[in-house]
């Protein structure tokens, strides 16, 4: 009996970029001033550890821990008569948990194709300051806050990977992380 495709241990590498965006309130003397959209982007790398498993009919179902490095960051500068606002996120490492069904395709070159889901914790610092005017005293106020925190999210995505070699498959994914 031949050996099933995709099945077993398996020790594996992301490369990829990472796109996002969150929603930031900002406030004053606890008075909402402004909602800002910020908009984030960078390269992120991770290593996999997991397990897989064909079934002869074909279905497919994977799973394993990861963990990496990103460079995730955003930044959002705002000017006005009368204050300025400055906004910086950073995101540097993470780690998570996958599962992966999905389905075998081919018997030559077979291709899974999977649906990812799961929960990925990620490190994020951010830095929010603003500068106003003092009507009373005519000064400029400058006004900040630091805080960093690891956030917990869930994970949703699909890929499709097609096995290149015995042993070596290389693929392709999106996936899409809500904190």
């Amino acid at each position: 009996m031949a050996k099933k495709p995709f099945c077993g241990m398996f020790l594996g590498g992301d490369l990829g970029v990472s796109l996002g965006g969150f929603k930031e309130s900002v406030t004053q003397d606890q008075t909402l001033i402004e909602k800002v959209n910020v908009q984030s982007s960078g390269l992120t790398g991770a290593l996999s550890l997991g397990g897989a498993y064909t079934f002869e009919n074909g279905l497919f179902f994977g799973g394993g821990l990861y963990g990496g490095l990103s460079r995730l960051q955003a930044s959002h500068h705002r000017e006005s008569a009368s204050s300025d606002l400055d906004l910086k996120f950073k995101s540097s490492n993470f780690f998570g948990l996958h599962l992966q069904p999905g389905f075998v395709v081919g018997k030559e070159t077979p291709v899974v194709f999977h649906l990812i889901g799961g929960v990925e914790f990620a490190k994020c610092k951010f830095n929010i300051s603003s500068t106003r005017e003092d009507l009373a005293t005519a000064n400029r106020v400058v006004e900040g806050n630091t805080s960093s925190k690891r956030l917990r999210g869930v994970s949703i995505g699909a890929g499709m990977s097609g096995m290149v070699s015995k042993g070596i498959s290389l693929g392709l994914k999106f996936i899409h992380n809500r904190y």
